[in-house]
């Protein structure tokens, strides 16, 4: 497809730049630009609004740039700035990926305080926001410190009114949009980066289960005393006191204001000490405290019979304890001499370290990411995924590129253990199910959906994504050979978490919410569930062959049945 830059240069947009597609229109990536190519060009936003938006000149405001013109010179698009890595605000919101990537509260009033800031600068040039929900925002994923403004085309400009907002994130209290709206929405996202619940979740004895509408217009929030949260919330004393005082008059008393001035004093936003309360067994489970770390938990997993620990700056393999060379490096355990082996992405470049010397692997191969699944290890790059096969010789660890599949370069997601792309449109899901082989599976029913977390293990994907304000739950299981699933659908979860594992026999338990536990076999319908409140969502599941463990905070557990 070819086109003309108003002003500017031609441009070729082919399949291979195609990053994602909404209900109106494409997005593809060249160089260092995006492009929105309308569906139908009646849609395109008008010139006058383009030159409205001119004056929002931020290098976080990923405003309309330029007009794009179809080949007769009819208006069908425009640039806009390309912000090559990043995540959605959203991802945020969950324990999971902050445990993960090592954020805690200063981050987030870091990034609440630019936010706030940005804002402020758009009311001053008489626009505003209206719809900002947490779809409309994204973070730079090496850092985390940078907050990116994006669907700035939809907002209001003085010639310009605004029409589309979603209900998680609007004002039921005014008539009209104003500042004051726009600051209402940044609430209800400032409580989600905060807590990790929607401020109008959680459970009331006077309202229906997920009756949002009821209670933002009655102002129920979760600081109301009778409502009930799932024990995954983070705890309210994070949240810095004039924040605090700011979201509580907001959200539950129904005023209206703009947010506490920058710069909270350090000494109010640090993280609490948190002391671990010892988790006891029941009817149902024996409880046995395995181990106790000098840091919070951030990943448990099994390596070839053996049990692996990630800490914030540890990795211990059973008990030996050793340096994580990179925040982000990975474990692999060879097949052939069970040598421990860490991988990680630098510069560009695939790095490989023996943990037991402390030596390089001599490999030279371009890396984005690594995936890691049942001790394989994939490399993406641009427009291939690639797996690292390893073997020995001689007493020393070789590794060189295996077999490689092709992906869409900018339509892919590298999630816990899996591949989620969308070609054009379709879904798909690359699942590294065996040794050097993956399956690559089309799944409509996640069409129209934004993809925020997944995960796959021995036979079973589980995937949270977004629609129109809301969060839904995928569980796939596959058959043996993984060219045919099954599929359950959960809708409108609480929390976005993946708290489950499939063990070697094909068995998988599935933390559903505080105090449900599900069993199923990938391969069977039947299913059961146990009931019991010792199990809360604070419990990160984890397995190690057929051991199956959980962590809480530093410490870590073996769960069995009674």
């Amino acid at each position: 497809m070819d086109y003309q830059i108003q002003g500017g240069n031609k441009v070729t947009l082919k399949d291979r730049d195609f990053i994602a597609q909404g209900g109106e229109a494409s997005l593809y990536a060249k160089g260092n630009q995006v492009f929105k190519i309308y569906t139908d060009p009646k849609a395109m936003i008008p010139p006058t609004k383009i030159q409205e938006l001119a004056c929002l000149d931020r290098s976080n405001i990923i405003r309309p740039q330029a007009v794009l013109l179809d080949q007769r010179q009819n208006p069908v698009g425009f640039s806009m700035q390309r912000i090559k890595q990043n995540v959605a605000l959203a991802r945020l919101f969950t324990n999971d990926y902050q445990r993960k990537q090592g954020l805690d509260t200063q981050h987030i009033i870091a990034l609440l305080e630019q936010m706030q800031e940005t804002i402020a600068f758009i009311h001053s040039q008489q626009c505003l926001l209206v719809d900002g929900n947490e779809m409309n925002y994204l973070v730079d994923s090496k850092s985390h410190k940078k907050v990116y403004f994006i669907d700035v085309d939809s907002w209001q400009t003085p010639s310009f009114p605004a029409t589309a907002i979603l209900p998680t994130i609007r004002d039921y209290h005014s008539s009209q949009f104003s500042p004051l709206t726009d600051w209402f929405a940044f609430a209800v996202i400032s409580c989600q980066l905060f807590l990790g619940i929607h401020p109008y979740k959680g459970r009331h004895p006077d309202f229906k289960k997920h009756d949002l509408s009821g209670r933002m217009q009655n102002n129920v929030s979760i600081f109301n005393s009778e409502v009930s949260l799932p024990a995954a919330v983070r705890d309210f004393s994070l949240i810095p006191t004039p924040w605090h005082d700011w979201l509580h008059a907001v959200l539950e008393q129904g005023q209206r204001s703009a947010p506490p001035s920058a710069g909270v004093p350090a000494a109010s936003s640090m993280r609490p000490v948190v002391r671990p309360k010892t988790v006891h067994g029941s009817n149902n489970f024996i409880i046995t405290r395995l181990a106790e770390y000098d840091s919070p938990i951030r990943a448990v997993y099994g390596r070839n019979g053996q049990r692996v620990v990630v800490t914030a700056d540890k990795l211990y393999l059973e008990n030996a304890a050793h340096a994580l060379p990179h925040p982000a490096a990975r474990l692999i355990v060879t097949p052939q001499n069970l040598t421990p082996v860490f991988a990680w992405v630098e510069q560009q470049q695939l790095k490989l370290l023996n943990a037991h010397t402390q030596d390089m692997l001599n490999i030279s191969l371009q890396a984005a990411q690594v995936l890691v699944e049942d001790n394989q290890l994939f490399v993406i790059y641009q427009e291939r995924c690639t797996a690292i096969r390893f073997h020995e010789l001689g007493g020393k660890c070789l590794a060189a590129p295996g077999a490689s599949w092709q992906i869409m370069p900018h339509a892919t997601q590298v999630l816990d253990g899996l591949l989620y792309q969308n070609i054009l449109g379709q879904p798909w899901l690359l699942l590294p199910w065996k040794s050097q082989s993956c399956a690559v599976l089309a799944v409509p029913e996640l069409r129209d959906y934004r993809i925020m977390s997944g995960r796959y293990s021995q036979g079973i994907a589980m995937l949270t994504a977004y629609r129109q304000g809301r969060y839904d739950r995928f569980c796939f299981w596959f058959n043996p050979d993984h060219s045919q699933y099954q599929l359950e659908k959960t809708e409108n979860i609480e929390a976005d978490s993946h708290h489950f594992i499939c063990l070697p026999s094909g068995v998988a338990l599935h933390l559903v919410e505080d105090g449900v536990l599900s069993l199923f076999h990938r391969e069977q319908s039947l299913s059961k569930q146990i009931l019991d409140p010792v199990l809360t969502t604070k419990m990160q599941l984890a397995n190690n062959g057929s051991m199956v463990l959980f962590s809480t905070e530093n410490v870590l557990y073996q769960l069995k049945m009674q």
